[in-house]
């Protein structure tokens, strides 16, 4: 019987978002053999084998004899998040022996199974879903860990998940942008401003205020600013010239000192 089970389901899965697959599976395997629930169980824990060990450990002795009690605990056991459930569902892509039918059904179980997760059970709920799931993938991933963290097992309506973002984002910094991972933007007001970027003036500020005190830092003249020295684009001299200055300087100071002795030694003779 466990034989014939076995080959009717799916293998039991190494990744946990495809044990509700696998439970859709097995089900239409019990209504294909008739098996009576009472069996149920006990084919379960067969199939699971090793990987029933933890489950085994805290389970009472009336949930191991009833499949619908036992089939809730395996999935808590095996089960991933909502949120991991939900990319594995976005992500998903056709494998090579898969037919688009057998694709196409995966996707279905796997929403399916997100959606049970989330405990939607109507077509209003099912929009409050996608428009949350929408919203939270605009945050960055401080808001996001936070989000996370507020919803625990549970999740935020759009009106309630704008506003604990709001709520978070002005206790953290009062009036800082909120940036989206998504579109790589960064929290650095500068980084993606244009190179021709001119910030605005405000119309409060004096234009033509005047300083008290000009002084140009080329001449020391107080009268002006450097931005309207004259000597300010004149080229600076090098150390040569003023070597060369020195050295005239020193030179016209000699022919000076032997015109005044040559002229006292004439007055003498």
């Amino acid at each position: 019987m466990i034989k014939s089970i076995k080959i009717l389901s799916l293998p039991v899965p190494t990744r946990s978002e495809k044990f509700n697959l696998f439970f859709q599976s097995l089900e239409r395997a019990f209504l294909t053999k008739k098996i009576n629930d009472e069996y149920k169980s006990e084919i379960l824990i067969n199939l699971l084998g090793e990987r029933a060990h933890n489950v085994l450990l805290y389970i009472k002795k009336e949930e191991l004899n009833d499949y619908e009690k036992l089939k809730p605990i395996v999935l808590r056991e095996f089960q991933v998040t909502p949120r991991e459930c939900l990319n594995s569902f976005k992500n998903a892509v056709k494998s090579s022996g898969e037919t688009y039918i057998q694709f196409a059904a995966r996707l279905t179980a796997n929403f399916q199974y997100y959606c049970s997760l989330r405990k939607v059970n109507s077509f209003d709920f099912l929009c409050d879903l996608l428009i949350s799931d929408k919203l939270f993938e605009t945050l960055n991933k401080e808001t996001a860990t936070h989000i996370i963290i507020r919803e625990a097992e549970d999740w935020f309506r759009p009106i309630d998940l704008a506003k604990e973002c709001d709520i978070y984002i002005s206790s953290r910094s009062g009036s800082r942008k909120e940036t989206p991972i998504a579109c790589g933007y960064t929290k650095d007001p500068f980084k993606n401003r244009p190179r021709n970027y001119k910030p605005k003036i405000k119309d409060s500020y004096p234009q033509n205020l005047e300083r008290q005190n000009k002084n140009c830092y080329i001449c020391s003249d107080s009268s002006h600013y450097a931005r309207d020295c004259e000597k300010r684009f004149k080229p600076k001299e090098s150390n040569g010239h003023i070597h060369n200055r020195k050295n005239a300087n020193s030179l016209k100071v000699k022919s000076e000192k032997q015109k005044t002795m040559s002229s006292h030694n004439s007055s003498n003779t």
